[in-house]
């Protein structure tokens, strides 16, 4: 079985982000429209997520909870990238 063969589209590109409503600031400008605001209670604080769409990209903008979390974000050397759905 080849992935070639069962990869049809994406559905989503997961990003990290440090300041969400920011983020999807700059994604409107080039016509992405918010389609889902989720904000997550957690432990140390809350995790915001946006979801936006442009034709058939979706993108998953995720703000971590915490200053330490947002430490280790900018710190990542392997980028803003979390995941391709």
């Amino acid at each position: 079985m080849l992935l070639k063969d069962n990869l049809l589209d994406s559905q989503h590109l997961a990003l990290f982000v440090t300041d969400a409503d920011r983020s999807v600031k700059f994604y409107e400008q080039f016509g992405f429209e918010k389609i889902l605001h989720v904000d997550v209670p957690v432990d140390n604080g809350t995790v915001r997520l946006r979801f936006l769409k442009f034709n058939h990209l979706t993108l998953e903008l995720v703000e971590p909870a915490g200053d330490e979390a947002k430490k280790q974000l900018a710190s990542r050397s392997d980028g803003p990238i979390d995941h391709i759905a």
